[in-house]
């Protein structure tokens, strides 16, 4: 059982990293924290969309006034959700490690026409990206993709700790291939 988390604690380095480089480049509609209240792990949770479906603000003589209007073609952009899931451990009310990383998208496609481009795209990314294709067993004409990162793979078995020194080589490439 998950209690929704109120108080403020430390993250460990690894996820502070992870959860501030998404931040900048996805716009994120929705983030939750949850700890278990019968073991010792943590769980949070981001919503987010393309950036470019931020909203920006209409300013009239220096007043905000409401929303400027997104460009048609942006649109399409809003049925593609990003969701973002990281694990990880407590030891006496502090965050000491992360042990699962989840960033996926999901889609709701007929991607019978372009199914030849997917499986070219996602052999082509195979090495960051997992493409699953879903198929509804009741009604064979609703199909949904899902795009999984692949990110997950490089946390060792029993993940990254606090004070890890393998946690801060991670931490300090992601900085590095994520522009820090």
């Amino acid at each position: 059982m998950f209690m929704k988390e109120r108080s403020c604690y430390t993250l460990p380095m690894f996820s502070q990293l992870l959860l501030s480089q998404i931040k900048r480049r996805l716009y994120v509609v929705f983030h939750e924290n949850f700890h278990s209240i019968k073991s010792s792990t943590y769980l949070i949770r981001l919503s987010a969309k393309h950036p470019l479906l931020k909203p920006e603000i209409l300013f009239e003589n220096g007043q905000p006034q409401g929303f400027k209007e997104k460009k048609k073609e942006l649109k399409p952009l809003e049925g593609y959700p990003i969701y973002l899931e990281i694990e990880g451990t407590m030891e006496d009310g502090e965050y000491v490690g992360t042990s699962h990383v989840d960033l996926y998208a999901e889609a709701y496609v007929s991607p019978k026409e372009r199914l030849s481009d997917i499986i070219y795209l996602a052999k082509h990314f195979e090495e960051t990206v997992i493409v699953d294709r879903f198929m509804r067993l009741g009604d064979p004409g609703r199909e949904s993709l899902s795009i999984y990162s692949r990110m997950n793979d490089c946390l060792p078995m029993d993940g990254i700790s606090l004070g890890d020194e393998l946690g801060d080589e991670l931490g300090d490439e992601l900085g590095d291939e994520l522009g820090d």
